[in-house]
């Protein structure tokens, strides 16, 4: 018989949120395949339609001592040793570790979904330096011997054969970012209407990026607006305090239940806005793993965008505005209103030809078309 059993381990509270994580659990469901899922208990619950026979969760504690090793994961490892799997996925760096020991258990191969490249350093300095070291090692060891890695783009890709030394034939491109089928794929039309809603959705930007935010919105036109949507509450009160005084921003937390709820809100935006700090690599090379981005271009809406190394492909398609600065909104605000309908059909011919996730997921899922022995 096929194989159609899988484990897939999340260490990752967000990772339901995640464009590329849904889209692989819907996918596998489509196809018959039967999963189990561990992920940590306060982990952002999965989206209605997810929730089937098809799928058993597992929660694991992460809270104490417990949280540094993910170690909760082996015991609902090995309460699962009576089953045998078709592959184990693991996501993120904690992830990989424990699929491939896991692999070795159920004698399955392990796949590494590769979330963020990650570097043997820390910005911080100190003890989060060796922890960022061993992280790393880590990863090299496990990615090395995994069947193969899973990654967004065609630039990380290289990072990653050059900083974990894999073979280029190892690693498969996955881009992150939710189906086609959500959208229309149509253009759309900037209608005249009171306020011009600026969106920006996912994990919050950093206060620093806000505060100037809140200055660039204040030299522009008062009927410009800025919502922003996080997956969850925002507990830092100096964060809400700086979105809800400008008078023309404001905050939403609130968690929708299905992926239709989530779609039907990203289409109430005029413009997508999406904010980096260029800090670190994985930010700098983005690229195909900007969800926020990537959701906004499938639904046709044109975005101002942080101007990111890793973007650069979406210069052929004139779909985003770039800034340098938050001085430069104003004019970035400016073109996008005159070039709205332009840009957004960039939006859809981007998607259409290099955003298929569906196509991707297929071509990697027949990697694992044998017989389950």
């Amino acid at each position: 018989m096929k194989a159609s059993r899988c484990l897939i381990i999340s260490p990752l509270a967000h990772a339901a949120t995640i464009a590329f994580f849904q889209e692989f659990l819907s996918h596998l469901q489509k196809t018959g395949w039967e999963i189990h899922l561990i992920q940590c208990a306060n982990s952002v619950p999965l989206y209605n339609e997810f929730v089937s026979s098809k799928l058993t969760t597992l929660y694991f504690d992460d809270s104490g001592f417990k949280r540094n090793f993910k170690l909760g994961i082996a015991r609902e490892v090995k309460n699962l040793k009576a089953l045998k799997f078709g592959f184990v996925a693991g996501l993120s760096q904690y992830g990989l570790a424990y699929a491939y020991l896991a692999g070795l258990y159920f004698k399955c191969p392990a796949i590494y979904l590769n979330d963020e490249l990650w570097e043997s350093r820390s910005e911080r300095g100190g003890l989060y330096s060796i922890k960022a070291y061993l992280i790393k090692w880590l990863e090299v060891f496990f990615s090395r011997r995994s069947a193969l890695v899973v990654t967004q783009d065609e630039e990380r890709a290289v990072v990653l054969q050059d900083l974990n030394g894999l073979g280029k034939d190892k690693i498969w491109l996955v881009p992150n970012v939710p189906s086609l089928e959500w959208s229309t794929l149509k253009p759309r039309q900037l209608l005249e209407k009171e306020l011009i809603t600026l969106q920006s959705i996912g994990s919050a930007p950093h206060a620093d990026i806000v505060e100037e935010l809140m200055k660039g919105i204040s030299m522009m036109p008062k009927d410009v607006y800025v919502e922003f949507q996080r997956p969850r509450d925002i507990e830092d009160s100096h964060y809400r305090s700086i979105v809800e005084q400008s008078g023309r921003a404001k905050l939403l937390t609130q968690v929708f239940k299905t992926s239709a709820e989530f779609h039907q809100y990203v289409g109430t935006a005029d413009i997508g806005l999406v904010l980096y700090k260029r800090a670190t690599k994985n930010r700098n090379l983005m690229g195909k793993a900007s969800g926020k981005l990537n959701t906004y271009l499938i639904h046709g809406i044109p975005c101002i965008v942080t101007r990111l190394d890793g973007l650069k492909w979406l210069d052929r398609y004139g779909a985003v505005r770039f800034i340098d600065s938050f001085d430069e909104l104003p004019l970035a605000m400016k073109y996008v209103r005159d070039h709205y309908a332009q840009m957004s059909l960039g939006c859809i011919d981007a998607s259409t030809q290099e955003l298929d996730i569906s196509k991707a997921l297929a071509e990697l899922m027949s990697f694992f078309d044998y017989d389950l022995t």
